[in-house]
C-alpha cells in the first residue's frame, strides 16, 4: 500500500495523514463499479482539470453548454468521464439531475457516485498540501482489480438526482453512520449507494472537520488550533465560494449558532462575504484571504496568504485551515454533485442566514424548497435550545 508521507515546517496531525492514506486505499482497493486503475486515472483527471483552459472558458459563460471546444486531457478515459470529472472539479454548482441522467449509456448512478467519490477525496488531499506549501504527492499505484459490481439493498430514489441508501441501512453497511444518534443527513448519505465511499468520506469528514459529537456541541472545536467560529467561518466561506447551497446554509447555521452559545455578538454577512475583521470573528480578514488564495490563486498567493495567516492563528492553525479547506471542497462537490436537498429542520433553523447571504440566487438551491415562514420563525427562536438538547445527548 502507498503510504503517503509528509514533509516540511508545518506539523500535520497524525489523525490527518491517516484520513489521507484512507483516502489513497479507497482508490487502489477493488471498486465496485471502475476496476482501481479506472479510479486512479479518474483522480489524476481531476487534478488536471483545475488547469484546463475550457472549463475556464466554460465557467465564465452564462451556461456551460454555451462553449464548445475540448478539455485540456491527459488520460485515456471515455469522453463522457473526462467531461463529468471536469465540471465536478470547475463547475459543481450547476450540474443538473438531467446532465446527471444523460450520462447513463456511458456511467449508471453507482459508477457515477464511485467516480465522483474519485474525484473528491484526491482534491480533500490536494488541498491540504497545496495550503500548506508541499508538492502533490504521486497517486499510488494499481494492480488493476476488476470491479465487484456490488449494489446494496434497500435503496430510494427519490431524493436528489442519484439513488441513497434509506434509513436504517442493511445489515451489511449498518456500520456506516453507527456513530451517529439520528438519521444522518442528506449529505452523509449522497454516497451510500457506494458503501466503501461512504466509510472513506465518513472517516476523512470526522477528522478534517469534526466528529459527530463535536458537530452537535457548537463549544466544541475537536483538536482543532482555531475556534469554533473560525473553523464556521472557513467552512462557510469556502460552501460560498463553490455556490454550495446545502453547506452554505448548514454551516452558516452553525456558526450563528456557535457565536450565540458564545455570547459572541457577530455579524454573520460581514464575516462570510468580507472577511471583516471588526465583525466579531478573530483573525477574519486572514482567513478569507488564505481560504480564496487557496481556492482560486497559484502558489505565490498563496504562500503570501499562508504567511499572513500564520502570524495570527500560527503553523498548526494554518494546518487546520488548509484541511477544512479540502474538506469542504469535497463536502460542497458531494452535494451540488448529486442533487441533495437541505434536510427540513436545518432548511427551517437557516433561512435568514439564507437571506443574509443570498443563498437561494446559487443554482443549487433549486432542489430545496424555501421553509415556510412562521416554521422558519419559530425554528430560529428554539434553535440553541435545540442543539444544547443535541450535544446533551451526544454527551
Amino acid at each position: 500500500m502507498n503510504r503517503i508521507e509528509h514533509s516540511g515546517d508545518f506539523p500535520v496531525p497524525p489523525q490527518m495523514i491517516d484520513a489521507n492514506n484512507e483516502a489513497w486505499r479507497f482508490l487502489t482497493k477493488r471498486g465496485n463499479w471502475w476496476t482501481d486503475n479506472d479510479k486512479l486515472a479518474i483522480a489524476r483527471e481531476a487534478r488536471n482539470a483545475r488547469h484546463c483552459g475550457f472549463c475556464q472558458k466554460r465557467k465564465a459563460a452564462l451556461s456551460p453548454m454555451m462553449v464548445t471546444g475540448e478539455h485540456d486531457s491527459t488520460e485515456v478515459l471515455a469522453r463522457e468521464v473526462i467531461d463529468v470529472v471536469h465540471r465536478i472539479v470547475t463547475d459543481s454548482s450547476r450540474l443538473s439531475g438531467s446532465f446527471i441522467g444523460s450520462l447513463s449509456p456511458v456511467i449508471d448512478a453507482p459508477a457515477y457516485v464511485e467516480l465522483l467519490a474519485s474525484v473528491v477525496f484526491v482534491l480533500n488531499v490536494d488541498d491540504l498540501h497545496r495550503g500548506i506549501g508541499l508538492t502533490l504527492k504521486p497517486l499510488p499505484k494499481g494492480k488493476n482489480l476488476e470491479p465487484d459490481k456490488y449494489l446494496p439493498q434497500k435503496r430510494v430514489g427519490d431524493v436528489g438526482w442519484v439513488p441513497i441508501l434509506d434509513h436504517p441501512p442493511p445489515d451489511a453497511e449498518l456500520d456506516l453512520y453507527d456513530d451517529l444518534l439520528a438519521t444522518p443527513t442528506y449529505v452523509l448519505r449522497a454516497l451510500s449507494v457506494v458503501p466503501d465511499a461512504v466509510r472513506c468520506q465518513r472517516y476523512m469528514e470526522n477528522r478534517y472537520y469534526l466528529a459527530p459529537a463535536d458537530v452537535v456541541n457548537v463549544k466544541n472545536n475537536g483538536d482543532k488550533s482555531l475556534n469554533r467560529q473560525q473553523i464556521e467561518l472557513v467552512a462557510t466561506r469556502v460552501s460560498t465560494n463553490n455556490e454550495c447551497f446545502y453547506c452554505s446554509a448548514s454551516h452558516s447555521l452553525m456558526l450563528k449558532v456557535s457565536a450565540d452559545e458564545s455570547d459572541n455578538d457577530i455579524d454573520v454577512g460581514r464575516s462570510v462575504l468580507e472577511g471583516a475583521d471588526d465583525a466579531g470573528i478573530e483573525a477574519a480578514s486572514d482567513l478569507v484571504t488564505f481560504v480564496d488564495a487557496l481556492m482560486f490563486e497559484g502558489d505565490e498567493s498563496i504562500a503570501q496568504a499562508r504567511n499572513g495567516l500564520v502570524q495570527k492563528v500560527g503553523e498548526r492553525g494554518v494546518v487546520d485551515t488548509a484541511g477544512l479547506v479540502g474538506s469542504f471542497q469535497r463536502m460542497n462537490r458531494i452535494a451540488n454533485a448529486t442533487g441533495m436537498p437541505l434536510d427540513a429542520a436545518v432548511n427551517a433553523m437557516s433561512l435568514d442566514k439564507q437571506n443574509e447571504l443570498g443563498l437561494r440566487e446559487f443554482d443549487s438551491a433549486h432542489g430545496t424548497n424555501k421553509p415556510r415562514p412562521l416554521l422558519s420563525w419559530i425554528m430560529r427562536k428554539s434553535r440553541l435550545t435545540l442543539f444544547r438538547l443535541l450535544a446533551s445527548r451526544s454527551g
